[in-house]
């Protein structure tokens, strides 16, 4: 069966045609500009097809010259819709620009023919005509992105009700997280111990004025105190304003940072500058030059490229911010910290992004192996002394307030022993602590504690996901206590068996 030939410039005319029926565009739009703090205006809006803008401090353009003029206003009115609704300028434009190179790629044929699909063959052209090609992930959300507006606007045969379909289109798969899992975008201890050591020395020239650090080198050192102490981004730390430096007569320094990635980007976090490292802020502040309201006067990529220089010169490796964010959030979760105390070091919205740093920490998988009892320091027992048992036969036949049994954190335990004394008389904790009782007659039988074992340890695993693991919370010493004994009561039971 011979592919249907299309008509694209009936196609183009068709598009034009409803979008005629639309409102016109704008003379201007106004746009928030999270950079200079101020509003930006978008001029001659409808007689230009290439607008400038400004992004980060730097000029950019949506230039919509290689789009057929048919489909220009279609894009023209896409990225209005964002812009006014209220996703960032830097965003639509980057979107606008990975559309129009894969229609530059693999022609715009391809989008229109996706459009004119419709919602009843969207899911089969989406495959053969989108993902086929080589596109990737973000593209695909920019492309998904104007399919929602074409939904939002009655183009066709689409309804703002197959907005949910459009969302629910696959895009290629992306491991976010690829170079934390190989370790490649870490800072190694010995080039750390070098930053620290000269941020060190500086600060002790500066308080001793043995010479006059120039003012160059005290702003990169403080730069590189923001990147090394607390992971800030470079768009962060081009940010910041003289006015959220706060100076205490103690020596103190406090630096507020906008959440550049957050939606309520407009809220700041504060944190406090390590109390040795303090001098060099106070120094800079006191010789830097009034040329504008920015702290260091420099825009995101000028901050990236003083850093990745300094770095090389302190250490003969580039770095970016990037790496030191990644590498102070690998010492947060190498410390001990929880997935909560990591979200709000990284300013992150959700716990989830935050928790493939407890994968790829050797201090978090040994926690678990004490947790789970199979490290080798809890797992070898060289002594342990013979458990008292009990038959099957005569634990059936006991008072059923002898019977140990209970439900810990939701997990059914029964029939693992008996309590000489009687459950309704003990005080304590009738499962956790039976195995280190000496009134528990444990059951003579493997697989029942063995089936315990697993109960415990599902028990252990839980807390650990849930963050509330920790080498000195009465939990998870009870847990850990538990398991141990557990595990003596299975290794005197395979004695016993052995010895007939």
């Amino acid at each position: 069966m011979s592919k249907p030939e299309y008509d694209f410039d009936g196609l183009i005319a068709f598009i034009q045609q409803n979008i005629n029926r639309w409102p016109p565009l704008p003379v201007l739009a106004r746009y928030y500009d999270d950079y200079a703090e101020c509003y930006n205006t978008l001029i001659n809006i409808r007689t230009e097809d290439r607008w400038r803008t400004e992004i980060d401090g730097r000029v950019e353009y949506f230039d919509f010259r290689r789009i057929p003029e048919g489909a220009r206003d279609l894009f023209k009115h896409w990225v209005i819709s964002k812009i006014t609704t209220g996703l960032k300028c830097r965003v639509v434009h980057a979107y606008l620009q990975r559309v129009v190179l894969w229609c530059s790629r693999y022609s715009i044929n391809k989008l229109l023919l996706v459009i004119i699909s419709g919602p009843d063959e969207i899911q089969h052209s989406w495959q053969s005509l989108v993902i086929s090609t080589d596109i990737k992930k973000d593209t695909a959300t920019a492309i998904k992105s104007l399919l929602s507006f074409i939904c939002e606007k009655n183009l066709g045969a689409w309804h703002p009700s197959y907005m949910q379909r459009i969302s629910a289109l696959p895009t290629p798969k992306l491991d976010l997280y690829k170079r934390i899992k190989s370790g490649d975008c870490f800072i190694s201890s010995k080039d750390q111990t070098s930053f620290v050591e000269r941020i060190d020395a500086t600060v002790k020239v500066l308080n001793n004025n043995s010479s006059k650090e120039s003012l160059f080198e005290i702003q990169s050192y403080c730069m590189l105190v923001l990147c090394f102490q607390y992971g800030l981004r470079a768009g962060q730390i081009a940010r910041i304003s003289v006015s959220d430096v706060r100076c205490f007569d103690t020596g103190a320094v406090h630096i507020s940072f906008p959440r550049t990635k957050q939606r309520k980007s407009h809220l700041r976090a504060m944190r406090r500058i390590k109390r040795e490292w303090c001098p060099l802020f106070t120094s800079y502040l006191q010789t830097r030059k009034p040329s504008s309201d920015k702290l260091f006067h420099l825009k995101p990529n000028e901050v990236t490229k003083r850093i990745k220089d300094f770095t090389e010169d302190i250490c003969g490796t580039p770095y970016t911010p990037g790496h030191f964010r990644h590498t102070a959030s690998q010492r947060l979760v190498d410390a001990g910290a929880s997935s909560v105390s990591v979200a709000e070091f990284l300013e992150h919205s959700t716990l989830n992004a935050g928790t493939v740093y407890y994968d790829t920490s050797a201090n978090q998988a040994e926690l678990i192996n004490q947790a789970l009892s199979i490290s080798p320091i809890y797992s070898r027992i060289a002594e342990v002394a013979r458990t008292k048992t009990i038959t099957k036969r005569a634990l059936g036949e006991a008072p059923s307030d002898t019977i140990v049994a209970g439900m810990p954190h939701g997990i059914p335990v029964s029939g693992i022993g008996k309590c000489t004394v009687g459950q309704p008389n003990c005080q304590k904790h009738p499962v956790f602590s039976c195995y280190n009782c000496r009134h528990f007659l444990a059951l003579k039988d493997e697989e029942i504690h063995k089936r315990t074992l697993t109960d415990f340890r599902q028990v252990a695993r839980e807390f650990y996901n849930a963050e509330r693991i920790s080498e000195v919370s009465p939990a998870f010493l009870q847990l850990k206590d538990t398991i141990a004994a557990v595990q003596r009561t299975l290794q005197g039971i395979q004695e016993m068996d052995r010895e007939g």
